[in-house]
């Protein structure tokens, strides 16, 4: 709202966006991820980092080291 700009995530970016409602490793949301979709985990980790990364430098998400 800060910047007037609106994100359409799409249907896999929206679930994701749900999930990230309770702050979560990105271990644990590829966990949930690969148990919604049929995908492997390390498609799902190349396909959800830059992801995460877009919304971190977007200032939609932080990211905290753990």
């Amino acid at each position: 709202i800060e910047t007037g700009k609106y994100y359409n995530l799409g249907e896999t970016g929206g679930c994701i966006w749900a999930l990230l409602e309770e702050p979560l490793s990105v271990g644990n949301l590829v966990d949930r991820l690969i148990c919604e979709y049929n995908v492997s985990r390390e498609q799902c980790m190349e396909d959800v980092l830059p992801f995460l990364e877009s919304l971190v430098e977007r200032g939609l998400i932080t990211a905290v080291e753990e």
